[in-house]
């Protein structure tokens, strides 16, 4: 070990002889912790000299240098190339390969001529007999037109491993064997599928394009890249086995996975085919919402929308993966009524159809200027699944047949207005009804309230003539109004009335005072029609439910109409006038309609008053008596009742 440093091979690998290599197991020993700055395979020395024996002056003054591990220079260490020894685009070190076929790989290592690089495809085949690499210089080996062996589809790996005398390395090449989408993915053998056997560098795919069948075997969806794609990351190959679950393929939809498939997840053509049954120009749905609607050729998601309505093919651009659904098909509207129902003047329409349409409806109106000259289009609500509306009114003269014509619009502005609803107009008024007044012509009708607002209606027409007592009867209804009547005092010709029961309080009227039984806008003809300027005696008859009354705690004594007039609530004079089993029936008069309240006052609790003072010689009770007891203690009426007789029959023997 004291020796001086002469050229020659040593026993790590080194150029030069020298002292000894100071190892041990754990990679603590001397060569292995200091280092060679000038590569000459010793430690640094004279600070890194080796004390063998201090005592005995024992030194090591050319301790060798442990040699690091093999090095490829190149990341990925190993990839393929193509097989005329040129590069591919971008360095992979995973291809799709085939039985039969040439495969071509390279590596770069330190510069080391005398290395030996093998490849082992002992993983395919069975076969142990590595195949060499061929060094090309500068470190550089190269293993050229390699045929693949024949095996099952799948991922499989090529074992490489690097030796020299003093160090060695390894790494593994991934190889998707035997994979082509055209024909191991069920539906995609279509001629424009890609073959991904005639594909040379896997790296820079243009144009790749995925087309499916349905079960019939007919063309329903393809997509093509518009970018160049690389094929090569050994996560996306192994999703692509399941790559039919990832890309779905159905008529009008396409669902793309872009977690599971993000290599691919870049700008691309879809087509869908099979859609001659759309009337429309399709809109398109992102996830199920709508982001295109019909006549739209793009937007911030969707470009370049291409509709041939001749062949039923849709082709537009996309910028990222996931589920479009294409929809050019009209609602599907059924009309349930009325259906030439027989109606005169006041009646109340019950507009209801029934509309279905796979992305959702946007709204469904129905023209009925025909029936009321007022209002253009009603507008239809749905309520468990129904669109109605009931709140039309029938104002028009002439008897005859009138369609009301619906318009239902999807969300992607699909539009189906080929379905109508049919009145009959047709008098059924009494002869009396229709004597002549001065005020003919049109029937005199209020507003209505917001069919949303309102539970329910009831409405009838009269004649009003100077001097006549007019009553409308509502007993048949289900609402609290029973009826109303009043004397005119002029010709008011025919006039509307309409009571709608609300399901809460307008934004612009206060809370009634009291416990409210039944809100109601109430309107007899238009505003100002009747009021007790131009009518006397005007009376709103209602019952009150006993059920009401006993849940709520009710002094029935307290029970009133009140009506809101000038911003604040007005209560009306109201006496009850009979009853029945259910109900408790009054009466109110007011000075003209607007909104009203049915509501009642709880019982108060008896209130204790002190007694009076009393003459100290008198017996007072130990309690005081409660106002109740004062006013009507048990026994008083009756005995004051008998003095009252018998004093009479007295005067009467006196005369």
């Amino acid at each position: 070990w004291n020796t001086t440093k002469t050229l020659g091979p040593n026993i790590a690998g080194g150029d030069y002889i020298g002292g000894n290599l100071w190892a041990t197991p754990d990679g603590t020993g001397f060569s292995q912790e200091n280092t060679d700055t000038d590569g000459d395979g010793f430690c640094d020395t004279p600070n890194d000299t080796y004390t063998i024996h201090e005592a005995e002056n024992n030194y090591d003054y050319l301790p060798l240098v442990m040699p690091t591990s093999l090095k490829f220079t190149e990341s990925p260490a190993v990839f393929f190339i193509n097989n005329d020894g040129t590069n591919r685009s971008e360095n992979a070190n995973f291809t799709f390969a085939y039985s039969g076929e040439n495969i071509s790989l390279w590596t770069k290592l330190d510069n080391k001529s005398d290395a030996s690089v093998v490849a082992d495809f002992s993983n395919i085949t069975g076969n142990t007999n590595p195949i060499s690499f061929e060094h090309q210089g500068d470190g550089v080996f190269t293993l050229l037109n390699h045929t693949m062996p024949d095996n099952d589809t799948g991922v499989y790996y090529i074992s490489i491993h690097a030796t020299t005398a003093t160090g060695a390395n390894n790494t593994v090449c991934p190889v998707m064997l035997n994979f082509n989408p055209k024909s191991n993915i069920t539906g995609l053998g279509n001629p424009n599928t890609t073959d991904w056997t005639e594909i040379n560098d896997l790296t820079h795919v243009s144009n790749l394009t995925f087309e499916a069948n349905d079960s019939n075997g007919n063309v329903i969806g393809s997509l093509e890249f518009t970018k160049n794609v690389n094929l090569c990351d050994i996560e996306f190959a192994q999703k692509l086995q399941q790559f039919g679950e990832y890309v779905d393929f159905d008529t009008a939809q396409t669902t793309l996975d872009s977690a599971n498939l993000s290599t691919l997840n870049v700008s691309t053509n879809l087509t869908m085919y099979g859609l001659g049954s759309f009337e429309n120009q399709p809109g398109i749905l992102l996830d199920g919402q709508p982001i295109l609607e019909s006549g739209q050729t793009s937007n911030g998601t969707v470009s370049g929308l291409d509709w041939n309505a001749e062949k039923g093919t849709l082709t537009f651009s996309v910028g990222h993966w996931s589920t479009y659904t294409a929809d050019g098909k009209t609602p599907e509207v059924t009309a349930i009524s009325p259906k030439e129902k027989r109606v005169k003047v006041g009646d109340i329409l019950d507009l209801n159809v029934s509309v279905k349409d796979t992305s959702g409806i946007s709204s469904v109106v129905v023209n009925v200027s025909s029936v009321n000259d007022t209002v253009d289009e009603a507008v239809l609500k749905n309520v468990s699944g129904y669109w109605v509306n009931n709140s039309i009114m029938v104002d028009t003269d002439a008897e005859d047949t009138y369609y009301l014509n619906i318009n239902a619009t999807d969300v992607l502005g699909n539009y189906n207005n080929t379905v109508n609803l049919s009145v009959i107009r047709a008098d059924t008024l009494k002869a009396d009804d229709y004597k002549k007044s001065s005020s003919g012509g049109r029937s005199s009708v209020g507003p209505s309230m917001p069919p949303e607002d309102v539970e329910g209606t009831v409405s009838g027409i009269k004649r009003v003539l100077a001097g006549s007592n007019v009553k409308y009867d509502f007993s048949d209804g289900q609402g609290p109004v029973l009826g109303i009547s009043f004397d005119a005092k002029d010709d008011k010709g025919t006039v509307v009335a309409k009571v709608q029961a609300l399901k809460d309080k307008p934004d612009d009227v206060d809370d009634p005072k009291g416990n409210s039984y039944q809100l109601m806008s109430i309107t007899v003809g238009s505003e100002g029609t009747i009021s007790d300027e131009n009518a006397d005696n005007i009376l709103i008859e209602f019952k009150v439910s006993k059920e009401w009354v006993e849940e709520n705690n009710i002094d029935p004594s307290t029970i009133r109409m009140t009506r809101f007039h000038d911003g604040k609530w007005q209560d009306l004079p109201s006496n009850q006038v009979r009853e029945d089993d259910q109900y408790l029936h009054f009466t109110a008069e007011t000075p003209g309609f607007s909104v009203f309240s049915i509501v009642g006052d709880e019982y108060k609790e008896g209130i204790e008053e002190p007694i009076a003072e009393q003459p100290e010689d008198e017996e007072t009770t130990d309690e005081p008596a409660s106002e109740t007891e004062n006013a009507q203690t048990p026994g008083f009426t009756a005995i004051f009742a008998v003095a009252l007789i018998a004093g009479a029959a007295l005067i009467m023997r006196k005369d």
